[in-house]
């Protein structure tokens, strides 16, 4: 997805500017990001992108090709101390400190001889630190006091903010790639392969007659499996049902091409299913943890500033370097949800209401969690409003929501993440639970059409909605 903004600034105003909203400046990973700035206004001739350097001059020797195969992590934290690692590229809150001098500026809490500032706005790892370099300020190490953590958390609904400490996964290049039956996946010079990302883990799909491998093996797309196998000989189907690679390797004995197999319609029955053009199937091809993590630094403490940044002509897509002090254009770029058929889309998250089968709270909580969703977590109104206008097209009345109330446990907590409710929407008398385990419920009044939260008991069959998210 592409956003681009016509306030002219410096590169470092860009990539903040970017960074805030969950994108990050363009690169050029492929042709329809450079057809993409070419189609712009002639008239726009200079743009930031995301390439940059610290020294006044390009290093011209070829750079060292582990460098490929790093992921970025950041340390994540709640009140009880730092708790793992995030991908540096997620979006979370974080929380800004520097030393106190007469008095904490406006919005800022003191706390000893130090001032922090919760920054609700859910920013990637680095745009978090940027953040907080703009107000003077560094990126917290995760040492404030837990009541102020405790309490920041409560007012978003996410117990997890950004520390700064930087670490890196360091992928194995030479990762060996196997097929189902553990042999080797060996024909890198006879097949079309084309590898879209690296990850710790991997997994295989075949489109038009090309193997693709990704680390993105969560994504749902349809399979092909195989009956039997003798003398390198395969009986197989193909089964449209649209899963994850996981899920997909549950349900069947995923295909293993031979080598003497040029592509999969070789290997279906006459008459089965054809192959859709242009749609991707799951393969039997995967690779398993190939990657060790270190820290690399605490980003709280990095100084450096870059001095010559890139912009382009979109009349020509030329790169230039400049000082990252001059203004031009820039263009935000974040990945695009995709869902699937069936499903709304809104932000980062994937929708499914499902009104064919009524189920009670707990099995319809199990049927989402055994595709990877959970039930439905509503963090603010503009949530809500989407859900609900998705709700007035169905017939159903009542769906199950993931929020609930335990006797042992005397709180309404999102069952996702164990946090409570930043948002709600409770009918007139709610919530009420009375001691006793009480699961929620959204209701649409057949009378006035309206929308409204209820508590019911758990054991109760309605519809439910499932939320997925990508992050």
């Amino acid at each position: 997805i592409y956003n681009y903004y016509c306030n002219e600034s410096r590169w470092d105003e860009a990539k903040t500017y970017c960074s805030k909203r969950g994108e990050t400046l363009l690169d050029f990973t492929d042709s329809e990001d450079l057809q993409y700035v070419k189609n712009l206004n002639a008239s726009l001739p200079r743009i930031w992108i995301g390439l940059k350097k610290n020294k006044s001059d390009l290093n011209e020797n070829v750079g060292n090709v582990e460098e490929l195969f790093k992921i970025k992590l950041c340390e994540i934290t709640n009140d009880d101390g730092p708790v793992s690692d995030r991908n540096a590229y997620n979006l979370l809150p974080s929380v800004c400190v520097k030393s106190l001098q007469d008095q904490c500026d406006v919005h800022w809490q003191k706390h000893g001889r130090q001032c922090f500032l919760p920054v609700y706005d859910r920013m990637s790892c680095f745009g978090a630190l940027a953040h907080c370099k703009r107000l003077n300020g560094m990126l917290n190490a995760g040492n404030f006091a837990k009541a102020l953590i405790f309490n920041a958390s409560q007012n978003i609904g996410t117990p997890f903010f950004w520390t700064g400490k930087l670490k890196e996964i360091h992928i194995d290049p030479h990762a060996m790639w196997t097929w189902g039956d553990g042999s080797l996946f060996g024909e890198w010079n006879e097949r079309k392969i084309i590898i879209t990302d690296v990850g710790c883990n991997g997994c295989g799909f075949m489109k038009n007659g090309t193997i693709y491998l990704t680390s993105k093996c969560s994504q749902r797309i349809s399979y092909l499996c195989e009956k039997d196998r003798k003398d390198h000989i395969t009986s197989s189907f193909l089964n449209h049902r649209q899963l994850s690679w996981r899920f997909a390797k549950r349900n069947c004995s995923l295909l293993q091409l031979s080598k003497n197999v040029k592509d999969v319609t070789d290997v279906l029955p006459s008459g089965d299913t054809i192959i859709q053009e242009n749609m991707p199937y799951w393969l039997g091809i995967h690779k398993n943890n190939t990657c060790k993590t270190h820290i690399v630094e605490d980003l709280a403490n990095v100084t450096s500033k870059p001095t010559r940044c890139l912009y382009v002509e979109n009349s020509y897509g030329n790169g230039r370097w400049e000082s990252c002090d001059e203004k031009n254009h820039f263009i935000c770029v974040k990945p695009e949800v995709i869902c699937g058929s069936g499903w709304l889309v809104f932000n980062e998250s994937c929708y499914r209401i499902e009104q064919s089968h009524e189920l009670s709270w707990n099995d319809a909580r199990r049927t989402c969690n055994e595709f990877g969703d959970y039930l439905l977590k509503i963090d603010d109104l503009s949530e809500q409003t989407i859900i609900i206008n998705e709700i007035k097209r169905h017939y159903s009345s009542k769906y199950w929501i993931g929020f609930r109330h335990e006797k042992v446990k005397p709180l309404w907590q999102w069952i996702v993440d164990n946090t409570t409710a930043g948002f709600t929407n409770w009918i007139r008398g709610e919530p009420n639970a009375s001691g006793k385990d009480k699961c929620v419920l959204i209701l649409k009044s057949l009378m006035s059409h309206s929308v409204t939260w209820n508590a019911a008991n758990c054991s109760r069959k309605f519809g439910f909605i499932c939320e997925r998210t990508d992050a």
